[in-house]
C-alpha cells in the first residue's frame, strides 16, 4: 500500500536551521550531500571463523552476493584454503569487509592463541561457522565474550541434513526442529545462549534463517554502522526488501531538498525547479538497492538458474533513465490533487524565501515516495519469481 509523504517535521527543522544560520544555503547543500553519503566512510569488519571445512568461504560469498565461481569470490575447496586472514570487500561498498579467518584448531592456528594472533579487537563481531558445536568453537566463543565482542553460531549446510532426514521419511519442519534442538543443547551445555544460533544454507540463502541472520547482524551493530551494513544486504526475503524501503524513504526528504537547492534549474513542461542529475543519481541508487539494476538481476538469474528475461518480465514500473522520464513522472505528480505544505515555508527559511522551490520540494518528495512504493512491489515480484 502506498504511504503518504511525511511533512517537514521538528527533527528536520532542528537539523537544518542551525546550519543555515551559520553557513547559509551553501552550508545546507553541503550538509545534505554529506548526510546522503555518510555510509561511504563507515567501516564494518565482520569475522567469519570456525573449524576448517565448515563452509566459511561459501557463507562469505552468499553474504556478498557473489557466486562461488566469480573471480572475486572467496575460494571454496575441501581442503584448508585459508592460511591467513583474508579480506573480502563488498563490490559496491568497500568499507564493509568480511574477513575469512583460518580454521581454528588446525596445525597452523591452534585454538590456544587463535584470536591473539589475528587481532580480535579489529572486528565488530564474529560468525562462528560449524556443522556441530565443537570444543574449539566453545573455546573461541569464550575468548570472544571475554574480549567484550559478540558472536553468532551459524549452523552450516542445513540443506544437506534436510535431504538426509527426508530420506528417512521425516518432514522438513521436523528435521529443522531436530537440528535446532541439537545445536541449542550443545551451546547451552557450555553456558552459551541459543538465541544467537542460525541454521543456514549458502546454496539457498532465501530459506531457513538467512534473513533472520541478516536482520540480527544489522540490529547488533552500533547505530552509526547499521546504515552501511544495511546497504550491503542481498534482497533474499521480502522482510529485507521492506527494511530497505523504509530506509530509502527516510532519505527522500534530503535527496529531494538537495535536488531543489543544488544548482536548481526549471525543468521543461512542468513547474519544478530541481537538479535532474542529483535526482537521477538517487533514483539509480534505489534500483541498485532493491536489486532491479542489470547487475543484480543477472546475479539473481544465475544464482537460481532462471532466465534473465523472465525476471525482467516482473518489472511493471517504467525504468527512469533520462531527464524526460523524470519530467514525465513529476508532471504526473504535479497534476494530482495536493495540499501545499505551508509548514515548509514557515519552518525552513531558505525555502520560504523562494516559494517555487518549496513547491518543487513537495512534488519531488511525493514522486520519490510513489516510485519507491512501485519498486518495492517489483522487487518482491522478482524475488518470488526467482526462488519459485
Amino acid at each position: 500500500m502506498a504511504s503518504s509523504v511525511p511533512a517537514i517535521n521538528e527533527k528536520m527543522v532542528k537539523e537544518l536551521n542551525p546550519v543555515f544560520q551559520t553557513s547559509g544555503t551553501t552550508g545546507v547543500i553541503n550538509h545534505l550531500e554529506k548526510k546522503l553519503k555518510c555510509f561511504q566512510n563507515t567501516a564494518v569488519d565482520i569475522a567469519v571463523t570456525g573449524e576448517s571445512g565448515t563452509g566459511k568461504s561459501s557463507l562469505i560469498n552468499a553474504l556478498l552476493a557473489v557466486l562461488d565461481t566469480d573471480q572475486s569470490a572467496a575460494p571454496v575447496d575441501v581442503k584448508e584454503t585459508t592460511l591467513r586472514p583474508v579480506a573480502y570487500k563488498h563490490k559496491k561498498f568497500p568499507n564493509v569487509v568480511f574477513w575469512d579467518l583460518p580454521g581454528i584448531g588446525t596445525l597452523n592456528f591452534p585454538a590456544c592463541d587463535y584470536l591473539e594472533r589475528l587481532g580480535i579487537l579489529r572486528f565488530d563481531f564474529f560468525l562462528i561457522c560449524g556443522i556441530r558445536f565443537t570444543e574449539n568453537d566453545a573455546a573461541l566463543a569464550k575468548v570472544i565474550l571475554i574480549a567484550g565482542k559478540k558472536f553468532f553460531f551459524v549452523r552450516m549446510k542445513v540443506d544437506t541434513d534436510i535431504e538426509y532426514y527426508k530420506r528417512l521419511g521425516r518432514q522438513e519442519e521436523t528435521a529443522l526442529e531436530v537440528i535446532q534442538k541439537d545445536c541449542a543443547d550443545k551451546l547451552e551445555a557450555v553456558g552459551m545462549h541459543s538465541s544467537g544460533l542460525f541454521l543456514v544454507s549458502s546454496w539457498f540463502p532465501h530459506k531457513y534463517d538467512f534473513a533472520r541472520l541478516y536482520e540480527t547482524l544489522q540490529n547488533e551493530l552500533p547505530k552509526v554502522k547499521r546504515q552501511a551494513f544495511l546497504l550491503t544486504l542481498s534482497n533474499i526475503a521480502c522482510s529485507i526488501i521492506e527494511i530497505k524501503v523504509r530506509y530509502l524513504k527516510r532519505r527522500v526528504w534530503r535527496a529531494a531538498l538537495l535536488s531543489c537547492l543544488g544548482s536548481a534549474v526549471p525543468l521543461p513542461l512542468v513547474s519544478v525547479i530541481c537538479n535532474a542529475k542529483i535526482l537521477a543519481r538517487e533514483v539509480d541508487f534505489y534500483y541498485q538497492q532493491l536489486g532491479l539494476d542489470d547487475d543484480s538481476l543477472s546475479y539473481l538469474a544465475s544464482r537460481y538458474q532462471k532466465p534473465l528475461y523472465s525476471l525482467k518480465g516482473e518489472l511493471h514500473h517504467r525504468y527512469m533513465v533520462t531527464e524526460d522520464d523524470l519530467v514525465e513522472r513529476m508532471a504526473s505528480v504535479a497534476g494530482e490533487k495536493r495540499v501545499v505544505a505551508y509548514t515548509v515555508l514557515s519552518c525552513l527559511p531558505f525555502l520560504g524565501s523562494v516559494p517555487s522551490v518549496a513547491l518543487s520540494f513537495e512534488i519531488v518528495s511525493r514522486m520519490l515516495h510513489q516510485l519507491l512504493d512501485e519498486l518495492e512491489e517489483d522487487s518482491k515480484r522478482v524475488l518470488k519469481s526467482a526462488v519459485s
